[in-house]
């Protein structure tokens, strides 16, 4: 597939996602349900990204990696559509859960496994930033219109025009792509191995980095609004926030990526760890409109920064085409087990000790994620 329509699917499944997640606390209030069940619906969202990324593998040798990857897209849109239609806890749980994380299980490591098979490690820097830029792009422009529409038309609404809309765009691209010759570069994927991981020290270092840090980090865009709510900030400020932690998301994965061109990728990523630490810890504390506005800017660079960041530690640290192209399926499996610990374990320390505590849990998790990142380049 060419880079351009990857970056653009890359581009709609990190809106979309974020969009969901974010109009999580706006249903939550008028469906009734608590915190910790907003984080239940995001750890089945994660569950089924572990569940269903083995089966993607086997349909990948069998099937069109193209195929799959639009097919995913359809489904997480398709979720974003249904969502508009729930009236019960349990159907979002269903329609997010599962419909939406197998659409974007089946996109995620199939666009990273066609990233991989057009890159070297010379380009491979410039290329995965990209990728992931274009990600935080889409959270960006796309959550930030959700988050205005929300306000003014209701959840509903938004939820249904937003999904209309890249549904037809996907639709028209797919339509076109059949017209052109397609070689699957996934076909001779080997099966996933996890003895790469115990054997090759570098690549468990980075995947410890990716698991400590998607639990730190992957949860902050569905508990940022819960916590701002109850800081009794106006709507229209917390969505003004969730833009401007947004648009740090955009540098960070922009400008971290690169500096690991010019230094050493561990380092920049125990960097990163640590400034999280100390502006999750006055997010979570200080409860002044000025101050949430300066440190969530900084917060989203270093939050979704890292992502590049460790993508390049994970592909670096082997040299062997096989393992290559599994790393970024196991990176996928990797952080969504993460993601799941943080989405439930967050949401239920919030219920109990309110949301503070839960951006100082961000913030231990990671000073604790620092510690693999500087030994990673202590076994370069």
């Amino acid at each position: 597939m060419k880079l351009r329509v990857l970056y653009f699917l890359n581009f709609l499944s990190g809106g979309i996602s974020a969009s969901l997640l974010f109009m999580l606390p706006f249903i939550a209030q008028d469906l009734n349900f608590s915190i910790g069940q907003s984080g239940l619906i995001k750890s089945l969202f994660s569950l089924s990204k572990i569940v269903f990324i083995f089966p993607v593998i086997d349909f990948a040798k069998k099937y069109k990696n193209k195929n799959l990857i639009f097919l995913g897209a359809f489904l997480y849109i398709s979720a974003l559509i249904l969502t508009a239609a729930t009236n019960q806890y349990w159907q979002l749980l269903l329609i997010i859960g599962i419909v939406g994380g197998i659409g974007f299980t089946l996109q995620s490591p199939l666009a990273k496994s066609e990233l991989i098979q057009q890159t070297t490690n010379t380009t491979r820097h410039k290329v995965i930033s990209n990728f992931g830029t274009f990600s935080e792009l889409g959270k960006f422009i796309i959550t930030s219109f959700v988050g205005y529409t929300v306000i003014f038309i209701g959840w509903r609404f938004t939820a249904l025009s937003f999904g209309i809309i890249p549904f037809v765009l996907i639709g028209i691209i797919f339509v076109k792509s059949l017209k052109i010759d397609y070689i699957d570069p996934v076909v001779s994927t080997p099966p996933l191995n996890f003895r790469i991981i115990l054997t090759n020290r570098k690549l468990f270092l980075a995947l410890c980095c990716s698991l400590l840090d998607s639990i730190a980090s992957s949860s902050v865009i569905m508990y940022l609004p819960f916590l701002l709510l109850g800081f009794k900030y106006d709507p229209v400020i917390v969505v003004t926030i969730n833009t401007v932690i947004l648009l740090g998301s955009i540098c960070g994965k922009f400008v971290l990526g690169r500096l690991t061109v010019k230094f050493k990728t561990g380092y920049v990523f125990a960097f990163s760890e640590f400034a999280m630490v100390l502006v999750a810890l006055g997010i979570g504390f200080i409860n002044h409109v000025w101050v949430s506005i300066i440190l969530s800017s900084i917060f989203g660079i270093f939050t979704k920064g890292t992502g590049p960041v460790n993508q390049i530690m994970e592909f670096n640290s082997t040299k062997i085409k096989s393992e290559v192209t599994v790393i970024g399926t196991l990176d996928t499996f990797i952080y969504n087990i993460g993601a799941m610990i943080a989405a439930i374990s967050f949401g239920f320390l919030g219920d109990a000790f309110g949301m503070s505590s839960v951006f100082a849990g961000f913030a231990v998790v990671a000073l604790f994620a620092m510690i693999p990142g500087l030994l990673y380049e202590r076994n370069s």
